[in-house]
């Protein structure tokens, strides 16, 4: 059941993000942003239940945990957006009905979910912790293998290079198996995620194989 403070909180990212210049000019990208931190806040909310978290302060976090987007990212880039959305998110917080232990841990969960470091002190709890979890795991669902592919160029790739690449993407994720997770309910979450990325890439590239000639044809 949704809240009161989840719902304010859905109505601050979708009207930051429709009145960020750069998504004005760039529609699919602003889309793309919000879509993406809805699908982080069903996976948070998921995580806590199972986890037996405050269920409402993880979906607000991930609800918030790109917000920076909605605004220029200063020098650094990249790196910066997860302690320059909790700046943005500091002042929208005061306006909700949430306790001085959850406003902290949403802060700090965003401030920390890129790059595991924050500018102000805070707690590494569970639930500040899940957002980055939530977050790998939509960026390892399955929109992402389209969006992988497309932004590879796959389909002008010629056969090899495709091969190539699939084989790259299988080893690649084999590899991230074994990634620690602040609680068991996100690691499920996680293997299921990479089992299945797994299964794809590896039924496309057997596929793959038989879109060329065998010696014994």
């Amino acid at each position: 059941m949704m809240t009161e403070n989840i719902r304010k909180t859905l109505e601050f990212l979708k009207s930051s993000y429709e009145n960020c210049p750069y998504f004005k000019d760039n529609p699919a990208d602003g889309a793309y942003r919000y879509e993406h931190s809805l699908r982080v806040a069903h996976i948070g909310a998921e995580i806590a239940r199972r986890a037996g978290l405050d269920v409402e302060a993880l979906t607000i976090a991930c609800l918030l945990h790109d917000i920076a987007y909605s605004r220029t990212i200063p020098p650094g880039g990249w790196n910066e957006h997860g302690r320059v959305g909790a700046a943005i998110a500091r002042p929208f917080l005061e306006t909700l009905q949430l306790g001085a232990p959850a406003k902290a841990d949403i802060l700090y969960g965003i401030a920390i979910h890129v790059d595991d470091n924050a500018d102000f002190d805070g707690e590494r709890s569970i639930t500040a912790l899940s957002v980055a979890d939530a977050d790998n795991i939509d960026r390892f669902g399955t929109f992402r293998i389209y969006d992988a592919m497309r932004f590879a160029g796959f389909y002008e790739m010629s056969l090899s290079e495709k091969l190539d690449w699939t084989r790259h993407r299988v080893s690649s994720i084999e590899r991230l198996k074994d990634i620690e997770f602040a609680s068991e309910s996100a690691k499920a979450l996680w293997l299921e995620t990479i089992d299945y990325q797994t299964d794809f890439f590896t039924r496309l590239l057997r596929q793959l194989e038989r879109s060329r000639i065998p010696e014994d044809f």
